[in-house]
């Protein structure tokens, strides 16, 4: 995974952007946040979660993430699944992984 605009590269902490990889079988842990989010998906196919809802989510698909929806993905597919998400206004993902709320290895089987 990699930031693309993370909190505090700019002044006004308006957006934060990410570039996420999920390995086959992989998820992302469900968590939530105040700002609302949105997740395209760049390549792959996954179960996406969002508060009581699952969908299939395919390369081109958009999702978007009231705010405090709970929220996470898991890779169903065969090869990785790449997404985009931007957040505004921007996120401290930090403090996530800082409170055990997200793992670093969240990505991984």
């Amino acid at each position: 995974s990699y930031w693309l605009l993370n909190y505090g590269d700019n002044d006004e902490n308006q957006l934060m952007s990410t570039w996420v990889t999920v390995e086959p079988g992989a998820h992302q842990a469900i968590h939530h946040h105040e700002p609302p989010q949105i997740y395209v998906i760049i390549d792959g196919e996954g179960l996406m979660t969002v508060g009581n809802e699952q969908q299939t989510v395919r390369t081109g698909d958009l999702v978007y993430i009231p705010p405090n929806v709970p929220h996470g993905i898991k890779n169903t597919g065969d090869t990785v699944l790449q997404y985009i998400s931007a957040a505004t206004p921007a996120l401290d993902i930090q403090q996530y992984y800082d409170k055990g709320q997200l793992k670093s290895d969240a990505y991984k089987a």
